[in-house]
């Protein structure tokens, strides 16, 4: 949703139903095959606003909640109107997407490395012996993309990501 509450063409990141796991399971029978390096060119986010569904919204009040105890509740559908003078809230929104977006990458790689592990073809991987690699494209360190949800250092903390992904265009 948009954050007037409109409906929007973007992928709600916290959405865990039946396409979510239809688009999985596409990606994650890859390792099947014993392919070992997953590069993710993830548009979805491309120069849209994040999304501020109801759920999103209530994922991120108890992020809140718990992160910032002492502060009063306010949506980021008034704070992320204006928030350059709603800096400290805004900041904790920032967090909210990184870590939801990790956790929305999170669950792709893990069921990858599950299925990678059961198939016995990590032995068949190219090059033999490395571990899989996940990159997204346009994500290195100190880069962080589509409205900051996407950030190397913190996606590579969570064990998301373990390979950078410049991209460079020159004219």
């Amino acid at each position: 949703s948009g954050i007037d509450g409109s409906r929007s063409d973007i992928i709600c990141p916290s959405y865990r139903g039946a396409a979510f796991e239809a688009e999985k399971k596409q990606l994650t029978d890859y390792a099947l095959a014993g392919a070992s390096i997953v590069f993710w060119d993830t548009e979805t986010w491309n120069r849209r606003e994040f999304c501020f569904c109801d759920r999103c919204i209530k994922l991120f009040e108890q992020f809140f909640r718990k992160n910032a105890p002492d502060k009063s509740w306010k949506s980021p559908r008034e704070f992320e109107l204006n928030p350059g003078a709603n800096a400290d809230y805004h900041e904790l929104w920032k967090r909210f997407k990184v870590e939801l977006g990790a956790e929305y990458f999170g669950e792709f790689v893990r069921e990858y490395r599950r299925k990678l592990a059961a198939s016995g073809n990590e032995r068949n991987m190219t090059p033999p012996g490395v571990p899989p690699l996940f990159g997204l494209y346009g994500v290195w360190p100190g880069r962080g993309i589509y409205h900051q949800f996407m950030r190397y250092e913190e996606f590579a903390a969570a064990n998301v990501l373990n390979i950078a992904m410049p991209c460079y265009y020159v004219g």
